[in-house]
C-alpha cells in the first residue's frame, strides 16, 4: 500500500538501538479491518528493562537525555508509511520543534501513558507492517490491498514563518560591553499538511490531515555589564 524510509546516524549507537528495538517491536504486526493499531500498546513502556537506552529526546521544546530516545523516529516513520497507504489516523502529535528526518508536519511524537500515534485499518482487508532497519535507514511497508490505478501524495503548505525573539543575559565575569550570542535560535513554523489522492492520473480527494505549530527558538546573547556600571578608580 505504501512504505516510507527515514535515515539516522549509526554512530550515535544507542538512538540506534532504540531504533531497532521498537521497529523490532512493530514487525510483522497484523490490523484485521477496522481495528486500531495503539503504537504505544505495541511497542510498550521504553524503560532500561525493556532493552531501551538513555539518549536524547525532546521535552518542553529542548533536547534532553531521555530512556528511550529515538523512538519518535519510529513512531514517525510508521506514520508516514501510513498516510501514504490512505489509512485513517486517529490520534498523531507533532513534536514542538521541528526534526531534521522528515519534512515540516510529517512527524508524530510519542510518549508511553501520555502521547500515542493510533492509526486504523480503514480498507476491507487486514494489513500487515513490515520494519526493516539497515545501517543508517529505518523502513516501513504497508501490505494490503488498493486499486492499482490509486496514487497517494502528501503536501505541506507553510503558513507562517515564526521569527524567533532574543534573550539577553548578562554576565559579570564577561568584558564590560562585550556581547556573545551562545544560541543562534531558530524559527518557528505554522504548517497544514494535505493527503492527496489521485486516480487514473486525476485527483479525486484532498484530506486536511494537520495544522501543526513548531516553537521557535530564541536568540540567546551572553553580554557584559555596561560599561557605565564599571566602578573606576
Amino acid at each position: 500500500l505504501g512504505q516510507y524510509t527515514t535515515k539516522f546516524k549509526a554512530s550515535n549507537v544507542k538512538r540506534s538501538e532504540n531504533i531497532r528495538l521498537g521497529a523490532a517491536m512493530i514487525d510483522g504486526t497484523i490490523i484485521a479491518p477496522g481495528d486500531v493499531f495503539s503504537f504505544n500498546e505495541v511497542v510498550g513502556p521504553r524503560t532500561p528493562e525493556r532493552g531501551f537506552l538513555e539518549a536524547d529526546i525532546i521535552l518542553n521544546a529542548e533536547l534532553v537525555p531521555g530512556i528511550g530516545g529515538g523512538i519518535c523516529q519510529v513512531s514517525t516513520t510508521l506514520y508516514n508509511a501510513a498516510l501514504l497507504s490512505d489509512l485513517e489516523i486517529v490520534s498523531r502529535v507533532n513534536h514542538s520543534l521541528p526534526i531534521s528526518y522528515v519534512p515540516l508536519g510529517r512527524d508524530a511524537t510519542v510518549s508511553y501513558g501520555a502521547i500515542d500515534l493510533k492509526i486504523r485499518n480503514n480498507t476491507n482487508h487486514h494489513v500487515l507492517l513490515k520494519a526493516r532497519v539497515d545501517k543508517d535507514t529505518l523502513t516501513f511497508k504497508v501490505f494490503g490491498d488498493l486499486p492499482r490505478d490509486m496514487a497517494i501524495g502528501i503536501e505541506t503548505q507553510v503558513l507562517e514563518k515564526i521569527e524567533p525573539g532574543v534573550i539577553e543575559q548578562v554576565d559579570a565575569e564577561s568584558p564590560p560591553g562585550s556581547r556573545m550570542t551562545v544560541q543562534t535560535g531558530a524559527s518557528g513554523y505554522l504548517v497544514a499538511v494535505w493527503r492527496v489522492v489521485k486516480s487514473g492520473g486525476v485527483e479525486i480527494r484532498r484530506e486536511l490531515i494537520s495544522r501543526d505549530r513548531y516553537k521557535p527558538q530564541p536568540v540567546i546573547v551572553k553580554a557584559g555589564p555596561s560599561p557605565q556600571a564599571v566602578d573606576t578608580p
